[in-house]
């Protein structure tokens, strides 16, 4: 039954109906009693009850004859499927106590229905999960794809349909749990289930924002979640479309964090059909934050296929990435304004090398953008307004940016 919580129960109502009360299990033991002393014993009264399904009023003479049972009123306690779990009964004369046995029993039944319904939502999350976990860690001609199909099917998520992975990475939110543990120093609250509840809304923020049918959202990990956003088989070819509608969701969850105080991290992955081409995305989604936090790039919405260049990049042998960067960049390092030429490089070249639009972006006269660019030249030998020379140069700024992230870490 709910033994956990029927002590508490016990107490609290008698507190509220002034009567002393006992809960007791489908085989007549006390479990919970206004009396200490009576838990655990045998109330021989609720076994007719329990058996009959109906409530019975027990008079002193009849008590007399009953193991464990004072004057008063049984009634059965009902589950959701209606089967009888026990029994609830209030000691006093009968007449006296029996509309409030009926409010007893009545509110223990309704927890009981509540509590299925936690358990039912925690065990269909549990499993969606577990299925989900399996997904991302599915090898082809080694995992049982037809088993891990049907048990998502049986969850109502088909992963044959096409799909779009999104990764949802809480930033720092370690830091955001400790003024949670803080600032519930002073209150009686648990800051264990604080978090865990944030966690939770977090997850139906989620699910709020990417709400179509089949939109499928989970939380993976202690600040991890998965988001697979449905594709409409009508829009299926038309993918600038799904992914306008992919980034403008993504966008939402970074307003709807932020009013909460929590930055975060989206990586989406690429159109996926069918488990194999679901797990590689789903990869994919996760790689696009990593890259984002190799690079620097702070919170964020991060499409891995806009990240190709920084990926292959990640991947540059050693000697050849601090040589190329210590050739196109340690002149410029040397500089006393390497910072100030190393932000008009990147504009430069974020600009499309359009003069008024990184001006612009820099906050700079056009003539002073020109200065700086022919600056660049004379110190490191490189035009930058050649476009072999500029891509050498960004390159080097994005291996030097990846290999300060390696650096950071290294030193924390």
């Amino acid at each position: 039954m709910l033994s956990e919580y029927i002590q508490e129960i016990a107490d609290s109502i008698s507190d509220i109906v002034n009567y002393s009360i006992i809960i007791t299990d489908r085989k007549g033991i006390i479990e919970g009693a206004t009396i200490r002393e009576r838990i655990g014993t045998f109330h021989e009264a609720s076994i007719s009850v329990i058996r009959s399904k109906r409530g019975e009023t027990v008079d002193a003479e009849a008590a007399a004859k009953l193991e464990g049972t004072y004057p008063g009123v049984t009634y059965p306690i009902q589950n959701y499927t209606g089967d009888v779990v026990g029994s609830v009964a209030i000691v006093g004369e009968p007449e006296e106590v029996k509309p409030f046995a009926l409010i007893v029993k009545k509110q223990i039944e309704m927890l009981l229905q509540e509590k299925h319904r936690t358990d039912s939502v925690m065990n269909r999350e549990n499993a969606l999960q577990s299925v989900i976990y399996e997904i991302a860690n599915f090898v082809p001609g080694s995992s049982d794809g037809e088993m891990l199909l049907l048990r998502a099917r049986e969850l109502g998520f088909d992963p044959q349909l096409l799909y779009v992975p999104i990764a949802v990475d809480l930033y720092h939110f370690e830091r955001y749990a400790k003024k949670i543990w803080d600032n519930a120093r002073n209150t009686k609250v648990s800051p264990e289930d604080t978090v865990q509840s944030t966690k939770r809304h977090i997850l139906f923020d989620i699910r709020a924002i990417f709400n179509h049918p089949l939109d499928i959202a989970s939380m993976i990990g202690n600040s991890r979640y998965i988001i697979l956003c449905a594709v409409d088989p009508e829009k299926r070819h038309d993918e600038k479309e799904v992914f306008k509608r992919v980034n403008r969701n993504c966008h939402k969850v970074l307003a709807s964090f932020k009013k909460r105080g929590i930055e975060v991290s989206l990586g989406i992955g690429f159109f996926a059909e069918g488990i194999e081409d679901l797990s590689f995305s789903y990869s994919e989604a996760w790689k696009a934050i990593f890259l984002a936090k190799k690079f620097n790039w702070g919170p964020g919405v991060f499409d891995i296929q806009k990240l190709r260049l920084e990926e292959l990049l990640s991947t540059t042998e050693v000697a050849i990435r601090d040589k190329f960067i210590h050739d196109k960049l340690s002149k410029m390092k040397d500089a006393r304004l390497w910072e100030e030429l190393r932000d008009t490089v990147e504009a430069w070249c974020n600009s499309g090398f359009r003069y008024v639009t990184a001006a612009r972006d820099l906050g700079i006269h056009r003539n002073s953008l020109e200065y700086r660019l022919s600056n660049i030249k004379k110190i490191t030998g490189l035009d930058p307004t050649r476009f072999k020379d500029c891509i050498s140069l960004y390159i080097a700024l994005e291996l030097d940016r990846y290999v300060g992230s390696v650096d950071n870490v290294h030193k924390s």
